[in-house]
């Protein structure tokens, strides 16, 4: 009898300790990395190294407020010192950030640098000192359990990074962003953790044999995702034989608050976050996650628009037909329209110029059809320039750009802050 009471209250102990691990990182925070994985995951808004702007970077309080400001994943920078504590820092950033000069992360301990003060934002002699010593990577794990973070980390700090992620239960939150690491070594990575890891890699270039080959390799090799960063404004990581590599859910990331490696032209608002989208990127890295979030916002509204206005279409208008020639362009304007908004709304990450677009063209297909109606049937329609499509083009250019409403808004509000 004990037996099998010490066989049960084992069989408890397994079952619980597997509900924790699934359970204790909450709701919020498995709702993003489903998203994250998904194979038609929405847009994501990833925060560069939290809000910088009250905090400095890659610290708790900053990844927190980025959070409160939208955010579903923070990226931040992991560095480990010479006694093997990993800490939220950038390791060629560090002399920037501290009040005072320590050396090489890595030659240091972590003693050495507990107590030294940061810098705010991203650091500089300018920079006012704050009350803020480093983070250790265990403390912020703690401390951030409702957010996913994504941790940069250097190629030979994988091991150590990921086993004090798996020690604070957070292996299932966390997304490790590794540079240009060879598809082998990752391989080797992934397949030597008893809890599979989220990765992101990284690819800078212009030449496209190797960024094809790279992305298609990286994500072979078991990565989620790659992040893709050029000086040219139009390189190849823009065109469609790079981002048609990203098959299956597979994510691809761009740094709109690194403008410097994003094109140089493209700026992080509502513009280029639709310029991005629009070319199949479903990630992006801003310094403005409030903006960002807002954005998505108008972009789920408008899909709602378009699916209800395309339902109501399929299930309460029936294609007439006409004998008219020119009817067959009329047919076949409304037929792509109908087809484009489906393809639109197949589509989980869309931006939001491509919505708008999409039921602009719904809505003056068919309006060009009502409003011809007599002529067509009289076999006399041809191309006319009538008031409703006057009004109707007048309409679109409106709605493209009231996408750009709040973001010109937010962007006053803060630069009158500063002021």
């Amino acid at each position: 009898m004990k037996k099998i009471i010490s066989y049960f209250t084992l069989l408890i102990m397994i079952t619980s300790s597997l509900a924790f691990s699934s359970y204790a990182l909450g709701d919020e925070t498995r709702a993003v990395t489903d998203e994250f994985i998904s194979e038609n995951g929405r847009t994501l808004c990833v925060s560069d190294r939290g809000d910088c702007e009250g905090y400095p970077e890659n610290t708790v309080e900053g990844i927190l407020s980025a959070h409160e400001q939208g955010a579903d994943i923070v990226l931040c920078n992991v560095s480990v010192t010479k006694d093997s504590v990993p800490v939220l820092l950038d390791a060629s950033n560090a002399s920037a950030m501290f009040s005072k000069d320590v050396g090489d992360i890595s030659s240091v301990n972590y003693a050495d640098i507990a107590d030294v003060k940061l810098r705010l934002a991203h650091g500089g002699g300018a920079r006012d000192i704050t009350n803020k010593t480093a983070d250790t990577l265990s403390d912020a794990l703690k401390k951030t359990k409702n957010t996913v973070l994504m941790l940069d980390v250097d190629e030979s700090n994988l091991d150590i990074v990921y086993d004090t992620v798996a020690k604070e239960n957070r292996v299932g939150s966390v997304i490790f962003y590794v540079g240009h690491i060879k598809p082998d070594t990752l391989k080797s990575f992934i397949s030597s953790k008893s809890e599979k890891p989220l990765v992101m890699t990284y690819f800078k270039g212009n030449v496209i044999f190797s960024a094809v080959s790279y992305v298609k390799s990286s994500l072979e090799a078991g990565a989620d995702g790659v992040c893709l960063a050029t000086k040219n404004p139009y390189g190849v990581v823009f065109g469609e034989t790079v981002m048609g590599k990203f098959t299956s859910g597979a994510r691809a990331m761009a740094m709109l608050s690194r403008p410097e490696i994003c094109g140089k032209i493209r700026r992080d608002n509502a513009t280029w976050y639709s310029d991005l989208i629009s070319r199949g990127y479903n990630m992006i890295l801003t310094n403005e996650p409030k903006a960002l979030k807002e954005y998505i916002k108008q972009t789920d509204e408008a899909k709602k628009e378009l699916e209800t206005a395309y339902t109501d279409m399929c299930e309460n208008y029936t294609l007439p037909e006409y004998k008219a020639s020119a009817y067959r362009d009329y047919k076949k304007a409304y037929t792509d329209a109908k087809a484009k908004a489906e393809t639109v709304l197949a589509d989980n990450s869309p931006a939001l110029s491509d919505i708008i677009s999409a039921q602009s063209e719904l809505k003056y297909a068919y309006d060009n059809i009502q409003n011809d109606a007599d002529l067509l049937k009289n076999g006399t329609a041809g191309v006319t320039i009538t008031v409703p499509r006057i009004i109707t083009a007048v309409l679109v250019i409106a709605g493209v750009t009231a996408g750009e409403v709040f973001i010109a808004k937010h962007t006053k509000k803060k630069n009158s802050s500063k002021k």
